[in-house]
């Protein structure tokens, strides 16, 4: 197809109305003074080669729900320019790609409809050095040379590479630049530092499937799966001030990244080649800024929740079959972190744990009852935390059981009811205080009025002390901190019964004891 100045809008006009809202070509030429827009939410399919001439403009637009979409034959030979506005529906930071490649940093701040933010001399335009001092990996574009760490001069943006910019308002990005018809591939090196982060993008004017749900053959996750570090086995999308790891569960639902969307990575090796496959695009009729197509089951889920005066942090636990106590890289995923952070909250493993932080923990569905996880909590001295939980899809008879232990204060709160508000009389950073449980039954005694008269103490190092079970059988269990039974043995209550104990280790176990009217469970530490 040739369009020419005067007969392009109505070309582009007719196949619209019959193709409703997509354009088929062969080869498609645009000649110089045409001019052709595909708005957002449509597409232009081009099954041969394209050519637009240098007085010629080919756009493609998004707005507040849909993003256009540009789809040429893998191989096909491609000459000229094309132009991309990718909205933006708010004044936050975005990781935002290049959708076009030979982009001019300096032209594209130069823009005022591109309405970038700045900070004395720095443009809200940054990409990630990861060698960077801590706190200072973005580096800004600046106009003039600079001799700060995290000010520098850009030319163009890089093919495939994640930027944060930010606006001043909501608004579209105006990028120009050439366009492929092939897979993409860009080089992430570390310099001198474990901190393998780099900050990668779609690099294509069309959608593009970011895990297994969303094209089982082609997607991001499955063609570098051997890229990226296990234990960050995920696209990190930037959504206010935090991240969110998009990976194989991410409720299931297929994730399709828009055209122009940005995220982090973490590598397991300094030097990776990072690729997209052109096979893996296609055009979605949806959010500008990822398409999510839900196929999800109830997945049991529940998310701690971290508040220290208006700041909140998360971190969540899900609940699958198919996953296990230990690492399961692309479920699992540990949290971006720059440094040490002064307020957070993770999860580590509860097996073989390596001493990360985990913002994403998947466990079997076993592990519900019998599972103590350790939480990892970053805070400062006379911090006033408060914890809470928010629950979805658990079992019957867990959702109002979901206890934080306290071990400093010797303290199991259930925070199904209300938070569990702490001071901190000094900082904290890591495990070894607070823990999560989870139960069908309560924790404690306060509620049950027939077993309030119960105490469960240990008077030595093998002894367990059980007072107040009179006249009936009673089972008692022990579960070490990995939520394994240990011990499990019957008695009948006589007032106060010894309960013989051997070969368990120093540390912490949780005593559940069953009688006819009711369970009760209790915390004791073996010293």
């Amino acid at each position: 197809m040739y369009l020419k100045k005067n007969v392009a809008r109505r070309i582009i006009f007719i196949l619209y109305l019959f193709v409703y809202g997509f354009s088929f070509s062969q080869d498609f030429y645009v000649d110089d003074g045409a001019s052709i827009s595909v708005d957002a939410g449509h597409a232009l399919f081009i099954k041969g080669n394209l050519s637009v001439h240098n007085g010629a403009t080919l756009t493609l637009h998004s707005n507040a729900t849909k993003s256009a979409s540009l789809i040429i034959s893998e191989g096909a030979t491609v000459s000229g320019k094309i132009t991309y506005k990718r909205h933006v529906n708010d004044t936050d930071w975005h990781i935002v790609s290049a959708p076009v490649s030979y982009q001019d940093v300096q032209t594209f701040v130069a823009d005022g409809n591109n309405d970038i933010s700045t900070s004395g001399s720095k443009y809200a335009v940054a990409r990630y050095k990861n060698d960077n001092s801590t706190g200072k990996k973005w580096v800004y574009h600046v106009e003039n040379e600079s001799d700060e760490e995290n000010e520098e001069v850009m030319g163009n943006f890089n093919t495939a590479t994640g930027y944060v910019i930010k606006r001043r308002s909501s608004g579209t990005y105006t990028f120009t630049g050439g366009t492929t018809a092939n897979d993409v591939s860009i080089n992430l090196t570390t310099n001198g530092t474990t901190h393998r982060w780099h900050g990668v993008g779609n690099p294509f004017p069309s959608f593009i499937a970011a895990n297994d749900n969303a094209n089982g053959s082609y997607n991001i996750l499955k063609k570098n799966l051997e890229k990226l570090d296990e234990s960050y086995t995920a696209l990190y999308v930037l959504k206010g001030s935090g991240y969110v790891p998009i990976n194989q569960l991410t409720n299931n639902d297929d994730i399709i990244f828009a055209p122009g969307q940005g995220f982090l990575v973490k590598t397991k090796e300094d030097n990776v080649t990072f690729a997209f496959e052109k096979k893996a695009t296609s055009h979605q009729d949806g959010d500008v800024t990822l398409k999510t197509n839900s196929n999800a089951s109830s997945i049991p889920t529940i998310e701690i929740r971290l508040s220290k005066g208006d700041t909140d942090k998360t971190t969540t636990i899900k609940y699958l079959d198919n996953t296990t106590l230990g690492l399961d890289p692309g479920y699992d995923a540990g949290a971006y972190q720059d440094g040490t952070p002064s307020f957070a909250i993770n999860t580590h493993l509860v097996s073989e744990s390596d001493g990360i932080d985990f913002m994403l923990q998947c466990l079997p569905e076993s592990a519900l009852g019998t599972v103590v996880i350790p939480l990892s909590v970053n805070a400062q001295e006379n911090d006033e935390l408060n914890f809470s939980v928010e629950l979805s899809d658990l079992p019957l008879g867990f959702g109002d059981e979901i206890y934080i232990e306290d071990r400093e204060n010797n303290t199991i709160y259930n925070i199904s009811d209300s938070a569990y508000q702490v001071n901190l009389n000094n900082a904290i950073s890591g495990i070894g205080r607070f823990y999560l449980h989870t139960s069908p039954t309560t924790l404690d005694t306060d509620d049950h009025e027939m077993l309030d008269k119960v105490k469960i103490y240990t008077s030595s190092r093998d002894n367990l002390c059980i007072v107040g079970v009179e006249n009936e059988t009673a089972t008692i269990q022990l579960y070490n901190i990995l939520g394994n039974q240990v011990f499990n043995s019957q008695f009948i209550g006589k007032g106060m019964n010894d309960i013989k104990l051997s070969n368990l280790a120093i540390g912490v176990y949780i005593v559940r004891l069953a009688t006819l009217k009711g369970i009760v469970k209790k915390k004791i530490i073996i010293e």
